[in-house]
């Protein structure tokens, strides 16, 4: 078995998860956070609307930290289908944000898994077709 598959088996990744997932929520939790404009996030959050909050690839731990900002709106996380973000999905499960499963690649379709309770088996997977030129009604 090489590192690279040992690392990538369910039962690692699922310790793995564990450990980042505590890690994250101590550091973050005893970590001296300053909001900048605040009151806007409130307010987007105090409105019936929904709202989209992005952090990019390396930013997605600090998500959790915005647990009290959003702690009164439903929320998750946009992770790949790849084996290095089943690790990352599970670690911000833990962490109260779960994952929503996706992948593209620039040629192809974008498929999309969206949990519906905590039963994997009735989640929902899309596929979104990628529209080439002469095909905006397809």
């Amino acid at each position: 078995m090489s590192l690279k598959s040992f690392f990538r088996s369910p039962q690692v990744q699922g310790v793995l998860a564990v450990i980042l997932s505590t890690y994250l929520d101590i550091a973050l939790r005893t970590t001296r956070w300053r909001f900048e404009n605040r009151a806007a996030a409130d307010a987007a959050v105090a409105s019936d609307t929904g709202i989209v909050a992005c952090f990019w690839h390396g930013r997605i731990p600090l998500g959790p930290a915005c647990r009290e900002v959003l702690a009164k709106k439903p929320r998750k996380v946009m992770i790949s289908l790849s084996p290095d973000g089943e690790f990352i999905a599970r670690a911000m499960e833990r962490l109260s944000f779960p994952a929503i499963r996706g992948s593209s690649a620039r040629s192809a379709d974008a498929t999309l898994t969206v949990p519906s309770g905590s039963n994997p088996a009735t989640s929902l997977s899309f596929t979104f077709r990628k529209l080439g030129r002469g095909n905006a009604s397809a």
